[in-house]
């Protein structure tokens, strides 16, 4: 069970907004790589929470799925989808700007039609999409006609460009462009959190508990994107309140306690920031609730993550590294009580999609179902087994 202890990089690092740069040709052009390392090494603690990458001209982005408008007989199948930490971005394009005396009406053709691709690629998505217009030579005088001739392209892309960057004045150029992208995804992350809330009025707690929970957390997660700590913490709380209503059952309880995980991990973090004591009482909380429902391999790497080695500054923070090392010694002591081996290698192996899951917390062998009774109890009872073959590996 050790899989399911571990947080995704995506929840333990500091959510800040995400920006694809495209369109740089890095390994040929000096001048793109300066652009590129400008943006992404050595940024300093006074630039914006932005985090940049560079995907090819033909990456291929998310599908949009069919957005729902009704939630009447929807039966979630999940909590936390596993890929949904790390999918939003703003998207900048690179376009190198050609100022001749007839090109403008054929560069305007060029970027419309890359601009029309990339949309298409993100149809259903709010995902920002800015211009940035590369100018290899300084604009020569008159500057105003050559402004006026770049404002002809704009209207036909549908965009503004941000800006054109000679080298010579990068950083000043990258700091006005990092501005204006962390501006656009302020506006993006707060239009998603809106739409999210939006759905509230269509569910119902009989059917869609586990939708309460999700949507609360990608609320939370949004205004951590947007840097406000005090909306994220209070999402997180109402998130936890909805899992704490959730029924409990021996199936799907692995899953509930994972999401709980994540979820008393962010509160913590957070409250951490204003008050310890607030944080400890919290995590004391989390771990009352949840001790009698069984996985004691689950709480000792719980107390452990908790606190961490930057929470040792508080004196109060060791007793929960003694308390992971005790629930520690008591999965090993369980362990060798409940667990043996049965060598399944003539059977199909129910954790090949281990790594491949669907939902966070979920059985590989038994994804999206949310029933009582498992769909395959040959399954069923082989990934027991097979899970009770990994403990026994585990070397604690």
């Amino acid at each position: 069970m050790s899989w399911a202890s571990y947080f995704p990089e995506q929840l333990t690092e500091k959510p800040v907004g995400l920006v694809a740069l495209t369109g740089l040709d890095v390994e040929r052009n000096p001048s793109h790589k300066a652009i590129l390392d400008t943006f992404s090494q050595h940024r300093k603690p006074d630039r914006l929470p932005l985090r940049f990458v560079r995907n090819a001209v033909d990456h291929e982005y998310p599908k949009c799925k069919t957005k729902r408008t009704s939630y009447e007989w929807y039966i979630p199948k999940g909590i936390l989808k596993c890929g949904w930490l790390r999918k939003h971005l703003v998207l900048s394009w690179f376009l190198r700007l050609r100022l001749g005396r007839s090109a403008i009406p054929r560069e305007a053709n060029r970027m419309r039609l890359r601009v029309r691709v990339v949309r298409e690629c993100l149809a259903g998505r709010l995902t920002s999409v800015a211009v940035v217009l590369l100018q290899r030579k300084p604009a020569l005088p008159p500057r105003r006609r050559s402004k006026r001739k770049r404002a002809r392209a704009q209207p036909v892309l549908g965009l503004r460009p941000e800006s054109e960057s000679p080298t010579e004045h990068l950083y000043g150029y990258i700091i006005r462009l990092e501005s204006a992208f962390f501006d656009l995804s302020q506006n993006y992350y707060h239009q998603e959190a809106r739409r999210v809330k939006s759905h509230r009025d269509n569910l119902n707690k009989i059917s869609h508990q586990l939708l309460f929970v999700r949507h609360q957390f990608k609320v939370a997660f949004y205004n951590e994107l947007k840097q406000d700590q005090a909306a994220a913490l209070k999402h997180y709380k109402e998130c936890y309140t909805h899992i704490l209503d959730l029924r409990l059952h021996e199936k799907h309880i692995l899953e509930t306690k994972v999401i709980a995980g994540f979820v008393n991990y962010k509160i913590c973090k957070l409250l951490f920031q204003k008050n310890a004591m607030d944080a400890i009482k919290q995590f004391k909380a989390f771990t009352d609730y949840f001790k009698d429902r069984k996985r004691t391999v689950w709480r000792a790497v719980q107390r452990g993550r908790e606190t961490g080695p930057e929470r040792c500054a508080d004196a109060a923070s060791g007793i929960y590294f003694q308390e992971a090392a005790r629930h520690a010694i008591m999965r090993k002591t369980h362990s060798q009580k409940l667990c043996r081996f049965v060598d399944l290698s003539d059977r199909p192996n129910p954790l090949a999609d281990l790594n491949n899951l669907d939902f966070y917390g979920q059985r590989p062998w038994r994804q999206g179902n949310q029933s009582f009774d498992p769909p395959d109890y040959g399954k069923e009872r082989d990934g027991i087994q097979a899970l009770q073959n990994e403990e026994l590996k585990v070397d604690l």
